[in-house]
């Protein structure tokens, strides 16, 4: 994969960007894009419409992208997520500008302000100097949901990336029950004593973590960039 990408990128780079073969090159990798493992997917309202300017935006500065470690196609896949990531939420606040919070919702003698209805929901604007502590609050809840969804995720496993990543004919000591076991258990538990349970040697079981670990790291940062996201429009 990594090859056809660099292919296609490679040859919309070095045509002009009035260039029907730059226009198809980019057609072919957009294609391509959608079918990495990690592209951002959404059915938000925002989303497709900040699709169409990623698609565009790409048509235009794909000679821009650079790969970094561990592929191309991981590195493409991030810089375009991160990419998409700003233009909805760029859509989302040109949506709400211009509402003020004075605004009557009705017309008759019952009518009532906007700022009214947020405040009668639960939701206090904060004040000019507890604003750093009201920021700190949504910094704070945004860190639960995530580490709860990426908790999910592992348990789960819905993709059986972590499960697809075990020891050699010892299917049961895969990456799901080791991050479960190092991390997430109330009292966390060593390599060693993981080893010891499934019957290979701590060498073994080391070798195997560090030999997988960078992809799956990076896959569950996609998995808590993605959740962010979703947090977002929760907000």
């Amino acid at each position: 994969m990594d090859e056809e990408l660099r292919e296609l990128i490679g040859q919309a780079s070095e045509l002009s960007l009035d260039s029907p073969q730059r226009a198809k090159a980019i057609s072919l990798l957009v294609v391509k894009i959608q079918q990495l493992p990690g592209f951002y997917q959404s059915c938000h309202q925002d989303y497709f419409d900040a699709l169409d300017q990623i698609w565009d935006w790409l048509g235009r500065n794909i000679q821009d992208f650079e790969e970094h470690p561990p592929s191309l196609a991981v590195s493409l896949v991030r810089w375009i997520n991160g990419n998409l990531h700003w233009r909805i939420k760029d859509i989302r606040n040109k949506r709400n500008q211009g509402i003020s919070l004075d605004t009557q919702l009705n017309g008759d003698s019952m009518s009532i302000s906007f700022k009214e209805v947020i405040s009668e929901t639960g939701f206090e604007p904060p004040r000019l100097e507890g604003l750093e502590g009201y920021i700190e609050k949504i910094q704070q809840q945004n860190i639960r949901f995530i580490a709860q969804k990426l908790k999910e995720y592992i348990d789960e496993d819905p993709d059986f990336v972590l499960r697809k990543a075990h020891l050699r004919n010892n299917p049961e000591c895969n990456f799901q029950v080791i991050i479960q076991r190092l991390y997430l258990k109330d009292k966390p538990e060593t390599k060693r004593a993981i080893a010891q349970d499934f019957g290979v040697s701590e060498q073994t079981l080391y070798a195997h973590y560090r030999r997988n670990w960078s992809n799956i790291q990076s896959h569950l940062q996609q998995v808590a960039f993605n959740s962010g996201l979703e947090q977002d429009y929760l907000l």
